[in-house]
């Protein structure tokens, strides 16, 4: 064989290698990306049916509640009987807190519902926890903040110092609300003071249909956006018992007259496949623990910006630290 003839044919066979190469790991990335797919919960629905109690969390800022109504609507349809609502959120955005308000409320005419109150549950996460027909809070609870907020800037003076004339083009008065490069009109802002009053008397409104055992007297008194203690709420009638989620569970158990351990599916495990095969072959070894540790780690959890000019239900420090927790 001449030494061209074996240039070539070496040239050949690494690429073949390399064709190869990149197609197994095209396959095997293929495979992983399988492999470490996450499903929605690790106890399918056909399980609900089989449990004592379903769990569903609420955790951060609420901006969106349509995995959540999913999620919740699954446990509707199932035939469990009591349903426990964990709440460690600040509130978020008003539609999303309303919807998930109305879906708890529609729940409760099926099934007991139950709520838990974490380190916070406050603003729009109260509102939705006052849906449940029987809240359990911890005394150091940081609940309340009843109100809503708006928050916008006026950039004129910066826009000034920069040299930077912004221009508005707009069909209708009040298009350009919240404008940064000018003064907010008295009539602007007279428009959406009564726009965050009717949200907030929508608020109180849902808070005493989901407690109807408050009266006007208190739920005026106390919604004016100030937060207090879990032990408060419940002096106040805002929340009923002082407990944990394992005090809670002990109460269910208790009132549907249960003898034994709770069944209780967790819907808010995620789970992805290899998860599921350590879990279900290598339980209790520490090796599996620490892999699925790892493996877990690998789903960041991201906080979303608040956008000015948009009502929500929070606190106000949170609105201008949205990052802080």
């Amino acid at each position: 064989m001449s030494a061209r003839s074996y240039i070539l044919w070496l040239v050949l066979g690494f690429g073949f290698l390399g064709v190869a190469f990149i197609y197994s790991a095209s396959k095997s990335a293929e495979v992983m990306g399988e492999f470490l797919t996450v499903s929605d919960w690790n106890n399918e629905e056909s399980d609900l049916g089989k449990a004592d109690v379903a769990l569903i969390s609420l955790d951060g800022v609420i901006m969106d509640s349509s995995k959540w109504l999913k999620r919740l609507k699954k446990i509707e349809k199932s035939d469990v009987p009591a349903v426990v609502i964990r709440i460690d959120s600040p509130g978020g955005a008003v539609g999303p807190s309303q919807e998930m308000y109305g879906a708890v409320m529609k729940l409760r005419k099926k099934k007991k519902v139950y709520c838990s109150f974490g380190d916070l549950a406050a603003s729009g996460g109260y509102y939705v926890g006052s849906a449940c027909e029987k809240i359990f809070t911890n005394a150091g609870t940081i609940t309340g903040s009843i109100g809503v907020i708006m928050s916008m800037m006026n950039l004129k003076d910066l826009y000034a110092w920069a040299k930077v004339k912004p221009v508005t083009i707009k069909a209708g008065k009040f298009k350009d609300v919240g404008n940064t490069d000018r003064d907010m009109l008295p009539e602007e802002k007279a428009l959406l003071q009564d726009l965050i009053d009717e949200v907030h008397s929508q608020f109180k409104a849902d808070i005493k249909a989901g407690r109807p055992n408050l009266t006007d007297e208190t739920i005026n008194s106390y919604a004016d956006g100030r937060v207090f203690s879990g032990s408060t709420a419940v002096k106040l009638g805002f929340a009923d018992v002082i407990g944990s989620q394992e005090d809670l569970m002990d109460s269910i158990k208790e009132e549907l007259g249960i003898d034994r351990e709770l069944k209780i599916v967790d819907t808010n495990k995620k789970t992805s496949r290899i998860e599921r095969f350590l879990e279900e072959n290598y339980s209790g070894n520490s090796l599996s623990s620490s892999i699925m540790g790892a493996v877990q780690k690998l789903s960041p959890k991201f906080h979303p910006e608040l956008e000015g000019g948009r009502a929500y239900l929070l606190p106000y420090f949170w609105f201008e630290q949205p990052s802080a927790r």
